[in-house]
């Protein structure tokens, strides 16, 4: 009876045992599938809180999240996309370098469609603030000292948002900033290229007046810095004629015309300056063939109106000294009499 009872009771143990092993080993499977099932949603969580904290503006929360998704998981479908969100995290940091670099390989991946318009202006940007002068750091580290040399890559991220994306309106802004920063460096003609190519592109848009009066500024910095060449005030005519006709109604029409005044102003002062050279040195004769030119040629300047004077002056001095006009003399008077 008592041997009965024992086994029993150590049948009845044996089954107690079972249970509880069978418990931990639920127990066990069931912690196991949670932490597998965790960590293959991982990479999601990763990227919708990333992209979450993209939206506040979190950039260093981005940063953290899509840095950490690139690393533990290169071959996730949400990689992508960090890429994208790693970049713009960086722009905004100021690291110009790292950010070019991450939205490059964004939009060389074949499934970079979600950002793709915002990875090519983020491109933009980073040129647009190089040409502000916001600089680059050295080496293309992050916490490294900046350095203004940045208008190579500049012209570079500009061409390529241009060459991307030809037709949209982001291509017309890389095209007026490009030809902004390409006067800086005293590159005219491109400059010059660049305008006229937005224009073209872009006949309607905003920026094509605008781009008529940069060509102007070129013309006149070309007669600041250069030697007066006539030429410029033949070219600037015939911009300011193409945007009259393009632009018939628009006030700043206005503006182009005082462009072609101040050019011819900067014309005539060098004349002036040699003619007044001529006159210093007796030489009566050149002095009142360029007197005459200023004129001739700029008849509504302020120059030329100096010009009438010291024809004046030259003539009352030559009939004070009571000798008669030579026949270029009285060319010259009846020009000042003008």
């Amino acid at each position: 009876m008592g041997k009965q009872r024992f086994q029993k009771n150590g049948a009845l143990a044996k089954m107690v045992a079972m249970r509880h092993i069978s418990k931990i080993f639920y127990v066990f499977f069931l912690g196991f599938s949670l932490n597998a099932f965790a960590e293959q949603n991982a990479d999601h969580d990763m990227i919708r809180a990333a992209t979450e904290a993209y939206h506040h503006e979190q950039w260093g929360r981005v940063t953290s999240l899509t840095h950490t998704l690139l690393k533990e998981y290169p071959d996730s479908p949400f990689a992508v996309d960090a890429l994208y969100l790693f970049g713009v995290a960086n722009y905004k940091k100021g690291n110009f370098n790292v950010a070019n670099r991450y939205v490059t390989t964004y939009l060389n991946h074949d499934n970079a469609t979600k950002y793709f318009e915002d990875a090519i202006n983020i491109k933009f940007m980073i040129a647009k603030d190089l040409y502000d002068g916001k600089g680059l750091q050295l080496l293309g580290k992050p916490h490294m000292p900046r350095t203004t040399r940045g208008h190579d890559f500049a012209l570079s991220l500009f061409d390529e948002v241009v060459t991307t994306l030809p037709r949209h309106e982001v291509a017309a802004r890389a095209l007026f900033y490009k030809a902004k920063l390409l006067v800086d460096i005293d590159e005219y003609k491109e400059a010059i290229d660049s305008y006229e190519t937005l224009i073209r592109r872009f006949p309607k848009h905003e920026l094509a007046p605008e781009s008529f009066l940069e060509i102007g500024k070129v013309y006149i910095t070309r007669c600041q810095s250069e030697f007066a060449d006539p030429d410029m005030l033949d070219l600037a005519k015939i911009n300011f004629a193409q945007f009259e006709r393009q632009f018939p109604t628009e006030p700043r029409l206005r503006v182009g015309k005082l462009q072609l005044n101040e050019i011819e102003e900067l014309l005539s002062k060098d004349l002036l300056e040699i003619a007044a050279f001529y006159q210093r040195t007796k030489k009566k004769q050149a002095a009142q063939v360029y007197y005459s030119s200023i004129i001739n040629r700029y008849p509504t300047t302020a120059n030329a109106a100096k010009a009438r004077r010291q024809l004046a002056k030259m003539k009352l001095s030559v009939l004070q000294e009571g000798a008669p006009l030579t026949a270029h003399e009285r060319i010259s008077d009846e020009i000042a009499a003008r």
